[in-house]
């Protein structure tokens, strides 16, 4: 007889582990497919900041690389307000901003960056200067995107935090860009 409530008592167990389980099974699914989702809004939102955009959170024609790509060395050059950076500045910033990302994506103990030097050694840009400073960001761009595009790597919290750190980065200096862009066209 106590065998037979010994079994009952462990069927019962296994039936509720087995259910356990089985919720633990499905909110891991639902879990991978909000990744899935979140991974793919993502790369969506990293080509509309800085190539094309679709109009779901920019407006038209105002990527990064659509809006640099109508500012010449001479106004890239100009700190707006005195003792603000130079939009060069902002978006040699910007590439390094990258950069570090990027190093962190691949180690995590990469070594700390320097943030304040850009922002002293940009200044006047030529011509030339200018067009490097873009490819620069561009070049960087790309490799952030082949950097992501590898899906064993990106899946995590840690990969997505940082992709989601770069769009709201690069979105706050679009916007400084832009700003600065309409004081410069006033003046």
């Amino acid at each position: 007889m106590a065998a037979i409530e010994e079994y009952q008592s462990e069927l019962e167990r296994k039936n509720y582990l087995d259910l356990q389980h089985a919720d633990l099974v499905e909110a891991l699914e639902t879990l991978e497919n909000a990744i899935r989702k979140i991974d793919k809004e993502t790369r969506a939102r990293f080509k509309e900041t800085f190539e094309k955009v679709n109009g779901y959170y920019l407006d038209k024609n105002t990527s990064l690389l659509e809006t640099l790509s109508t500012i010449s060395a001479a106004k890239a050059s100009i700190a707006v307000g005195g003792q603000c950076a130079s939009l060069a500045a902002q978006v040699k910033h910007t590439t390094f901003y990258l950069q570090v990302v990027e190093a962190a994506m691949r180690d995590p103990n990469s070594p700390a960056a320097d943030w304040g030097k850009i922002w002293s050694d940009t200044n006047m840009v030529t011509d030339q200067e200018w067009k490097e400073i873009i490819n620069d960001l561009t070049s960087q761009y790309h490799q952030i995107r082949k950097h992501l595009s590898n899906t064993d790597t990106y899946l995590d919290e840690d990969h997505i935090g940082m992709a989601m750190g770069v769009l709201a980065h690069t979105a706050y200096h679009i916007g400084e860009i832009r700003q600065a862009m309409c004081i410069l066209n006033q003046g």
